[in-house]
């Protein structure tokens, strides 16, 4: 039973630790697409201002004007990258945390586990040693029994010896030494060790 509770326990790690993993990685993409369109906004905009510093060098009579502004949409354009990308950084400041808070609460899920196996491997090994220890007794208890058996059955013989009048307990003695009573197996009043 402990054994069936251990696996479910087990498989349910398993589990909360494959859709942390999997949640994870799905955060790790999109933030990672996030970067890669700031990056590429950042190109864009690097390259459109060498066009505009370019074209200010050849024409800047009657399109600094339209420069001007193109170079303020630009401007107001790298501002917005430049929110998005600190947006992005504290996104990526929060998902670091989380990450730090789920990898925190996996430890916590970890530690008992690891301690419930190591008392369980522990108690099947005293359960082990009881059963044994059961068993010894048991037989000595058996043993025992049979030598109290035995020993009742030699006292009432002898108590019966007893009360037989002179002839019949010479008959008995006859009978007693031809076949002699069984040994115990160990000396009557030892303990067994």
């Amino acid at each position: 039973m402990d054994f069936l509770l251990a696996m479910a326990l087990n498989l349910e790690f398993q589990e909360m630790r494959t859709s942390k993993r999997v949640e994870i990685m799905e955060l790790n993409n999109h933030f990672a697409s996030y970067i890669e369109k700031v990056w590429l906004l950042e190109q864009q905009n690097k390259v459109l201002v060498l066009e505009l510093n370019q074209a200010q060098d050849q024409e800047p009579s009657r399109l600094g004007d339209i420069y001007q502004e193109q170079l303020r949409e630009l401007q107001c354009h790298a501002e917005q990258l430049g929110t998005a990308k600190a947006r992005l950084e504290i996104e990526m400041f929060n998902l670091a945390q989380d990450l730090s808070s789920l990898q925190q609460k996996l430890q916590d899920e970890v530690t008992p586990w690891l301690e419930a196996e190591s008392n369980l491997a522990a108690y099947r090994q005293d359960v082990d040693n009881a059963t044994l220890s059961r068993l010894d007794l048991e037989w000595h208890v058996g043993t025992l029994q049979d030598e109290i058996t035995f020993l009742r059955k030699v006292h009432e013989e002898s108590h019966r010896h007893r009360k037989r009048p002179s002839g019949t307990h010479r008959h008995m003695t006859a009978d007693a030494t031809a076949a002699p009573l069984p040994a115990t197996t160990e000396p009557t009043g030892a303990e067994p060790t």
